[in-house]
């Protein structure tokens, strides 16, 4: 079975992961696979697949099997269509999961800021890495605002939402695990999965 520290020791390789490769200045890795391990590991619970491996929601991942829609809903962002879809019994193909900044402008902020530490790296995801769920509509309104992997010159983690005029709901989602082995102590507790 899986202990919390084998959650956090994961959680660790991919923040070292991003970190070596965000310092030596390299462009050709995953920067997207790296942080959404990292925050999959960070937050636990249902981000994580019952092998301990990080699910990626894509589509109907997004509300299939019931467990993984707890993760949906405490995402960061959750537009009001899409929000409508995970509570109807519509097609959750429909959906999309979007980085609020996209990963090209977290890559370039980190590369700007020249982190010296691992820490430094943790602090920049924690205070700009944010997940949303939208549709495809607006997912497709985001591109042709030009905004795809850009950001407007509004302020907010979330501006790209706003200048593509798509409302949304921020449920409560704290920046560190909320994860069963946080709620009860017990990370095996079956009501908390």
């Amino acid at each position: 079975m899986f202990t919390p520290d084998f959650y956090r020791s994961h959680e660790d390789y991919w923040l070292q992961h991003t970190f070596s490769h965000v310092s030596e200045c390299q462009t050709q890795f995953d920067f997207r696979t790296s942080i959404d391990s990292w925050f999959g590991y960070l937050r636990g619970g249902a981000f994580l697949s019952r092998n301990g491996r990080p699910h990626w929601f894509n589509a109907e991942q997004l509300v299939n099997p019931p467990k993984r829609l707890e993760a949906t809903r405490s995402m960061h962002f959750i537009s009001n269509k899409a929000l409508a879809i995970i509570e109807s019994d519509l097609r959750p193909a429909n959906l999309v999961k979007d980085h609020a900044v996209p990963c090209l402008v977290l890559l370039r902020e980190l590369k700007q800021m020249r982190p010296t530490t691992k820490g430094e790296v943790e602090r920049f995801l924690k205070d700009k890495y944010r997940v949303g769920v939208i549709t495809r509509d607006e997912d497709r309104a985001l591109n042709l605002c030009g905004l795809r992997q850009a950001m407007p010159p509004h302020d907010g983690l979330l501006a790209r939402y706003v200048a593509a005029k798509i409302s949304g709901v921020e449920p409560e989602s704290p920046t560190r695990t909320y994860g069963p082995r946080e709620r009860c102590g017990n990370w095996r507790c079956p009501v908390c999965i």
